[in-house]
């Protein structure tokens, strides 16, 4: 989790606008610190792993419209994953249908 942390603090450097840093460490590291493990713990990481690396690729072949996209898509899934885990959480394990 901490290197995960760390990848992201670094894209939040990059613009060099201190910003972006101060919202990393106000609101993105101490969530990513206080998240619960997804039950798919190895699938979840590889993904992640993925992700991390198609960034930082397009990053240097300074595509930043594919950048925007994978970090995006990073994030989205990040997030959608995190909903899913407190919903369930709070219904007591009943997962709601996409139906």
């Amino acid at each position: 989790m901490d290197a995960d942390v760390y990848f992201h603090r670094v894209l939040a450097e990059i613009p060099g606008n201190p910003v972006f840093i101060a919202l990393h460490e106000a609101f993105v590291a101490r969530l990513m610190r206080s998240r619960e493990a997804p039950s798919n713990m190895e699938k979840y990481l590889q993904q992640s792993n993925d992700d991390h690396r198609e960034i930082v690729s397009a990053i240097m072949e300074r595509n930043s419209e594919r950048a925007v996209t994978v970090l995006t898509r990073h994030l989205e899934r990040n997030y959608n994953e995190r909903f899913r885990m407190k919903l369930k959480k709070k219904t007591g394990g009943i997962e709601a249908s996409n139906t």
